[in-house]
Parts: structure tokens; C-alpha cells; sequence
């Protein structure tokens, strides 16, 4: 048996079975949309489907995105004499925003034979064994503990949306970032004494310079890639609250080169907290971590920190506690 699908957005990606025998084929997103925490958005399919009369389709949850992300179909049904698009409506119960990508597999289509019934108004007298008992009937836990206990479950694992110190931290760092000129990478640092933000810094140009989003970068021949006119974010940072730094510790996304490295030396910070390294194997990067070492300076490496994630932990689980 054949089913008629239309493409109404040419870059649409047909339904299709992942493996002989499966019951389900695969809906695939039109286009790159984010799901927040606790919200639902119909995703987009660009096609149209002719359902054969007598079957209907049945929109269900993959089970890789539903376990791993908490992601729920809704509104499943789709008729046979349903023209419009197909739309695949996903709710996010997870803690986290989701980002399903153009061309990734959203949900699966089940297509089933159904009966159309005449409706006839009539008294039922017939019992059964079950009766009027109803949800929750043919268990054996109290429906009221159990919702209690599942409450009460969720009360204790929410207690504390709140980011760890680092984390905290390090989205401030990125949030600095927002305000970088420089057009090939945004860096932003924060500086920290006693859990208290000290000084910050983002890399631009010097003050009544223009920016480099203005003029272009300063580059010099047989210097490489690295301009000459932006000043890095780690010395705008230090810069900013020097005599107080001595002791503190710095948090930059990526490891500082070698000439961040000596000015954050020379300030006395004792500790440099970042994620990665910069995508270069240029010896000033390997000499910056030399630097470190001789400098007793301590180099701690976190993984990544998603601020859209932790925030979207947060302001959910805060909401649910509220009420």
C-alpha cells in the first residue's frame, strides 16, 4: 500500500523507516526551533499527506528524544481527510531547553486501520467485573499517597535550582562576552575575590579608538591572523581593578595566551578557571600554560557551562515551587 505525500517546502524531508519491519516511519523538522522548559510548539514537517479512507495517522514520541530529553507528542491524530500541513506538536517536560534541528527526527507516524461507528442513544445495563471504578482502579497504591509521594519526590529534587559558584561565575563571563567587538570571537572575563565579582572586561579596542566592527581588524604582515588593535578580555579585566586583584580568581571561557597569561601573573591571581583552548597550536598557547606553572599560578578546567540550560532549570523548577 502506497501513501501520497506533498512537499510543500522544497527542503521538506520525506517520511521514512529506519529499519524493514518497523511500525513507526520518521518525521523529520522543517527548520532549526527551540523548545523551553515546561512550553510546547508545533514543529513544522513542510508536507502534506493523503491518508487512504479507513486509516488514520497517529503522531508518536521517538523513543531516543523522549527518554533522553523528555520531549511528549500531542494532539496525535491525523485524519484521512486532513489536508493541511503536518505539524508535530512536542511539549518539553524535561529541565532543559531543547533544540530540534532543521532535519533531525522529531516523532514517528503510525498509520492504522479505524471503524467509523453510528451512534445510537440507548440505556446500558450490562455490568462487568470493573464498573464505574476508574483511574487507578486495577492498582494497588493509594492514588492520593501517590501523588503526595511524586510531589513531594519532586519538592526534593528541585530544592535547589540554583547554579554552582563556577557556574555562576562563568555565565557571568559570557554574558561580559555580549558586549566584545572583536568580530571574529566574543571573549568576555570576570575577576573574583570571596565570591564577589571584583572587576570585568570584554576585548575591544582601546577607549577613542575605533572598534574593529567599525574599521576591520589591525592586522600586521607576517603576524598572522591577530589584530593589533583589540585589547584581550583578560587584560580589560585586570585593567579594570587592579590594585585589589592580587589573590583573586580569573573565569574565562578559554585558556588565556601567553600574553594574558604574564598581566594576569604580574596582578598576582592565584587561580584561572576556563573550559577550553583556543583552536591553535601556536606555541604561544603551549608556553602560556609553561607560564602558569612557573607563575604557581592554578589552572582548573570546568566543563562547558550552558547558561540557556541552567537557566531554563532554574526559572522552571522556581515556578513549580512558587505554586
Amino acid at each position: 500500500m502506497k501513501l501520497l505525500v506533498q512537499k510543500i517546502d522544497p527542503s521538506a524531508v520525506l517520511p521514512s523507516y529506519a529499519y524493514d519491519g518497523d511500525a513507526g516511519m520518521d518525521l523529520f523538522s522543517l527548520e532549526d526551533i527551540a523548545i523551553p522548559p515546561g512550553e510546547k510548539v508545533s514543529v513544522r514537517t513542510g508536507l502534506k499527506l493523503a491518508i487512504p479512507r479507513g486509516f488514520a495517522g497517529f503522531v508518536w514520541d521517538k523513543s531516543g528524544i523522549a527518554t533522553k530529553h523528555h520531549l511528549k507528542t500531542m494532539a496525535g491524530v491525523i485524519d484521512a481527510n486532513y489536508r493541511g500541513e503536518l505539524l508535530v506538536v512536542l511539549t518539553n517536560l524535561g529541565k532543559n531547553y531543547y533544540l530540534a534541528e532543521k532535519g533531525s527526527k522529531v516523532a514517528q507516524l503510525v498509520i492504522k486501520p479505524v471503524s467509523s461507528f453510528e451512534i445510537e442513544e440507548g440505556d446500558i445495563s450490562d455490568e462487568t467485573e470493573r464498573g464505574a471504578r476508574g483511574f487507578g482502579s486495577s492498582g494497588t497504591t493509594n492514588q492520593r499517597e501517590y501523588l503526595t509521594n511524586i510531589n513531594e519526590s519532586r519538592i526534593q529534587e528541585s530544592v535547589s535550582p540554583r547554579p554552582s559558584w563556577d557556574e555562576y561565575f562563568m555565565m557571568a563571563a559570557k554574558l561580559v562576552a555580549t558586549m566584545a567587538t572583536c568580530p571574529k570571537l566574543h571573549v568576555g572575563t570576570v575577576i573574583v575575590k570571596n565570591r564577589r565579582i571584583i572587576s570585568s572586561g570584554f576585548n575591544g579596542s582601546p577607549p577613542g579608538y575605533p572598534h574593529c566592527t567599525e574599521a576591520g581588524c589591525l592586522l600586521i604582515e607576517g603576524e598572522g591572523s591577530s589584530c593589533r588593535r583589540v585589547v584581550h578580555s583578560e587584560h580589560n579585566a585586570v585593567l579594570q581593578n587592579s590594585g585589589i586583584i592580587a589573590g583573586a580568581t580569573l573565569y574565562t571561557p578559554y585558556l588565556p595566551c601567553v600574553d594574558c597569561m604574564k598581566v594576569i601573573i604580574s596582578a598576582g591571581v592565584a587561580e584561572v578557571v576556563y573550559e577550553g583552548e583556543y583552536k591553535s597550536y601556536k606555541p604561544r598557547y603551549k608556553m602560556s600554560r609553561e607560564l602558569a606553572v612557573e607563575g604557581s599560578i592554578k589552572l582548573r578546567k570546568i566543563p562547558e557551562v550552558n547558561i540557556l540550560g541552567i537557566l531554563g532549570r532554574y526559572y522552571n523548577e522556581s515556578s513549580f515551587l512558587a505554586s
